[in-house]
């Protein structure tokens, strides 16, 4: 579990296409992820769990435009990013 306790850092790359999101990831374990999607009432949109670890995770084509929040997990280690759909 120690490496739950290293290095986590995911991070979104709106700007590569116009209607996805490319979610990166860079982190000491290889360990799968869970992806949750949030409205900005906190509504809960899209869950995704057991995700494979990949560095490069594309999803959001199916999301309306909008601000949402992004909630990225792996282990003990959980980073939330604001993240918006213009088209």
């Amino acid at each position: 579990m120690l490496a739950d306790l290293g290095r986590f850092a995911p991070w979104v790359n709106d700007r590569a296409e116009p209607d996805q999101f490319h979610l990166k990831v860079v982190s000491e374990t290889d360990e799968n992820l869970q992806i949750k999607i949030f409205d900005v009432l906190g509504q809960l949109i899209q869950k995704k769990v057991n995700v494979t670890f990949d560095n490069d995770i594309t999803f959001g084509s199916d999301l309306a435009k909008g601000v949402y929040l992004l909630e990225v997990s792996q282990g003990l280690s959980t980073k939330v990013m604001r993240i918006g759909k213009s088209e």
